[in-house]
């Protein structure tokens, strides 16, 4: 797509990449911010924007102009269309095919990249005061659940055994439909509930973080797109960068927090974390046969 053609029909990701470099501080921020947060920019209004992001109605209309939309309302309509192409999961992979495609660099290169810019957009929007309460409610909890679906579920399993090793009591769920009460109904007052629910605000979701607060549990959500649908039922609201225009992994900032959690409770546990680790190697050489007779 040349730039002309870019400017008329590209996405509001692509206009940005292609217009950044010239544009002024205060229309970058402007930018910035709806990159960061297209679900509020879609329903902002110039001026609501403008106070957002500590500027002005005017430097938002310049800015809109300055990406190549005729006015705010062209934006709007395409910002739907981005947040539609996120949670359509039908699409998600041939956009991410489309837009690595024509790169003159590799694919690997691609990813990589795109990794790295998710990775620095993640550090640059997660408060270290949210984080620390995140950081706080886990390490204070008497046993963690880790849930997620699909893809996430694999996550809350990687933050799930990390936790174990580190002698916490920690169990993980992958499980929909009515499997998931078995494991809802564990949930108790003392405990901590911790979501990995990137794009798409299932049933399961809401009921986990409902009986959460019905038991007195804290709740964690690790969101990449749903932190309006939850921000009024979970306790903490960990928001990741967007990941369905890029080549980056969904899974991929909730995994680094996932490990960046993990290291952050083995330093506030490091005896535990040092005699739970040698009760693991004592286990493990009786497992393999190399245990040394006693």
């Amino acid at each position: 797509m040349n730039p002309t053609e870019l400017t008329r029909h590209g996405s509001f990701i692509e206009r940005f990449a292609a217009h950044a470099g010239q544009l002024t501080r205060s229309e970058l921020r402007v930018a910035q911010y709806i990159r960061r947060h297209p679900e509020r920019a879609v329903v902002a209004s110039a001026a609501a924007l403008g106070r957002m992001t500590s500027t002005s109605d005017a430097t938002v209309l310049r800015t809109v102009k300055a990406l190549g939309y005729q006015g705010l309302r062209e934006m709007h309509a395409s910002l739907v269309d981005q947040l539609r192409r996120r949670q359509d999961l039908t699409t998600q992979l041939a956009a991410r095919v489309e837009a690595v495609a024509p790169a003159t660099t590799s694919v690997f290169e691609r990813v990589r990249r795109d990794s790295i810019a998710t990775l620095r957009e993640l550090s640059a929007r997660l408060p270290d005061d949210r984080w620390a309460e995140c950081v706080q409610a886990v390490d204070a909890a008497d046993g963690i659940l880790c849930f997620g679906l699909g893809p996430a579920g694999t996550v809350a399993e990687h933050l799930a055994i990390a936790l174990t090793r580190l002698g916490m009591t920690a169990v993980a769920t992958a499980n929909s439909g009515i499997r998931l009460a078995d494991r809802l109904a564990t949930l108790a007052s003392g405990w901590a509930l911790v979501v990995f629910a990137p794009l798409r605000m299932f049933r399961e979701i809401g009921v986990a973080l409902d009986r959460a607060r019905d038991v007195g549990a804290t709740s964690v959500v690790i969101t990449e797109a749903l932190a309006r649908e939850v921000r009024n039922r979970a306790d903490i609201v960990l928001t990741t960068p967007p990941s369905g225009e890029g080549a980056a992994s969904e899974t991929l900032a909730p995994l680094v927090l996932a490990q960046a959690l993990t290291m952050e409770i083995a330093a506030l546990r490091s005896e535990q974390a040092a005699q739970h680790a040698l009760l693991l190697e004592r286990l493990r050489s009786g497992i393999t046969g190399t245990a040394t007779a006693r």
